[in-house]
């Protein structure tokens, strides 16, 4: 089971995602990034520090589509604290090529003023 949690702290929507990103209850990210889309937020942080597992069905996918979403209304996305096993899957993939990758949320905050 997934838990997602949406505020907004110094104009940046932060998503905060605890569990596990590996079956339909992942798909509920693109909602709650086109939530944020719909008002004035338009820099996106998506926070992954109590993500224990991703997998690249639903967890990817979700990721990417978010970004798609975010990506098509002209906002920016950076994603925060994957752990290792996460960070892995993003190399394998190449994921951390497309999108910007950050140690923490407060690093994030900075990399996504920029």
């Amino acid at each position: 089971m997934v838990s997602m949690h949406r505020k907004i702290s110094e104009g940046i929507g932060i998503i905060s995602i605890k569990g596990n990103l590996i079956d339909p209850d992942a798909l509920s990210l693109t909602n709650e990034v086109k939530k944020l889309l719909t008002g004035p937020e338009s820099k996106i942080i998506i926070d992954l520090s109590q993500v224990q597992r991703m997998n690249s069905c639903y967890g990817l996918g979700v990721i990417m589509a978010s970004w798609g979403c975010i990506n098509r209304a002209g906002a920016k996305l950076v994603i925060a604290s994957p752990n290792e096993k996460v960070s892995r899957l993003f190399e394998i993939t190449k994921i951390n090529q497309i999108l910007k990758i950050s140690d923490s949320v407060e690093e994030a905050k900075k990399l996504v003023q920029s």
